[in-house]
Parts: C-alpha cells; structure tokens; sequence
C-alpha cells in the first residue's frame, strides 16, 4: 500500500538499497529456516517406507528456532552497534517529522513507560478475547479460522502500522516506510515465530515449524516477489498494485481453504499429514 499511495503522490521514490537488500537477506534466510523442517516433513510423510519422524521433526523445529532467535539478536546488534551509520536515513526522517511537528514533551519518561505497561497488558487481554471469540465468529460469518486468522487479523491488528507507512510514503519517505513495513515482518519471521516455538518447547508442548507444504510455498513465492520490488532500490504505483494482487491472491486461496488437525493422532500412515511424537 504504501508504494501505491505514495506512487500517486510521487511519479518514482527512491530509498537505500542497501537497507532494502539487508532486509531482504534477513526474509529469505527466515523462509530457509522455515523450509527446512517443512520439507523434512513433507518428504517423511510421502514416503511410505520410512516411519514417522514426528520426534526428528520437533528436534529440528527447536534447533531452526534458537538459531533464527540468534539472528535476531545478532541484528540488533548489527543495527545498534556496530553499522549504526546504516540506519541514519531512517534516523533523519523521524528527526525531520518531529522538528515539523515540534511541541513540547506533555508527559515524563516514567509516565510514558507506565503508560505503556498498561497499554501492553490492555491489548494482551483484548488478544485473549479476541482468540477465544474465533470459533464463534467463524461459525457466524461462515469463514474459516485460517482465513480469519491470516488474512483479516494482520490487517485489523497492524492497522496503525500500516497508516504509519502509508503516510511517511505519501510524504517521500520511503526508507522510514520500508522500515515500518519490511522491519516489521523480519520481526515477525526472526523472532515471533522462533520465539513462540522456543514457548513450546519449555511448556512440553509439541510446536514445530512445520508449515506444512501449502503455507511454505506461499510463504516462498511471497518473499519472492516482495524481493523483486525492492531491489532496485525504486518504487512506483504499479508495483504496489502488484503486491496489493499479491495479497488478494493468496487472501483468495484461504478464503476456500479449510483447517486441518495435525498432531492429533499417534501414529504416521502413508499420505497422512498428522505425526505426533511419542511420549
């Protein structure tokens, strides 16, 4: 969206390439990461001569996990530390929109973190209502969990992140809106997702990165596509019209697909898409 509007407003916008291929490298090396134990997986279940590696394959998921967790780590430190000076585009579109709206600060650090404790613990709970009210409102609207949950939450939910960049973009800020956009999926991919296995895995739970084959590939051709439109270090409307068709495409195909039960039984059949570790 973002390179659409601001395309309107803006015939070509330029940002840092560099910036802009980092962040790439950082996708394409969060879809390794969860390629892998899907592969794996897919290639256990298609063989019907091989048992089910269901243990193998949560050994590999918590393995993937701590090293992608690492990298995230690793590139805060890449960001804070040692290539600051990378980051100083970014750095003087902030300091340029605070200077244009220029007032005085109306609350004190302790305040201000106060605040966003209780903000934290507020969305925390409307989170845990929200989770708990999907399987009514699936039944209501007749959608399926999946698509309520990958296609409508992301857009409800990161609903002001995406005004930020959409109106940094309109203002010719596109190093500060790739950073809001981009930055925030490497988030997501490097750590949420690692993170949330890693949960798994002290609460005995059996979480893995098994995306099973539908979700990877569309998780590849996305990042693919998404690497395409920012390498040049350019952007216009119809490339963001692209990602926008990109979107709905995929929002399409899990409009008509419905949820599958994995990890439910105890046993791996030939062709069957449900391993469970064993006890």
């Amino acid at each position: 969206c973002c390179f659409f509007f601001g395309g309107l407003h803006h015939s070509e916008q330029y940002f840092n390439p560099h910036i802009a291929a980092l962040d790439s490298s950082l996708l394409l090396m969060a879809v390794l990461g969860l390629t892998v134990p899907s592969a794996f997986a897919a290639t256990e279940r298609m063989d019907c001569f091989v048992p089910c590696k269901a243990n193998e394959i949560v050994s590999i998921s918590h393995a993937t996990a701590l090293l992608l967790f690492s990298l995230y780590i690793l590139l805060l430190f890449f960001q804070l530390k040692t290539h600051k000076h990378l980051m100083d585009a970014e750095k003087e579109s902030i300091e340029e929109d605070e200077e244009e709206d220029a007032e005085e600060a109306s609350m004190t650090l302790s305040f201000a973190l106060g605040a966003l404790g209780v903000t934290t613990i507020l969305v925390a709970l409307c989170s845990e209502f929200l989770v708990n009210s999907l399987e009514e409102v699936s039944a209501t609207w007749g959608l399926s969990e999946v698509f309520i949950g990958l296609i409508l939450l992301p857009i409800i939910g990161n609903a002001a992140e995406h005004a930020t960049a959409v109106t940094v973009a309109m203002k010719g800020k596109m190093d500060l809106a790739l950073g809001v956009a981009l930055g925030s999926s490497v988030q997501i991919a490097l750590c949420v997702v690692p993170a949330l296995c890693l949960v798994g895995w002290f609460m005995n739970k059996p979480l893995t990165l098994d995306f099973h084959p539908f979700e990877t590939i569309i998780l590849v051709v996305s990042v693919l596509v998404v690497n395409s439109t920012v390498t040049n270090g350019m952007s216009t409307w119809l490339e963001g019209v692209m990602l926008i068709m990109s979107y709905c495409i995929i929002g399409i195909a899990y409009y008509f697909r419905q949820e599958s039960n994995f990890l439910d039984g105890v046993t791996c059949i030939c062709g069957e898409a449900c391993c469970a570790p064993t006890p």
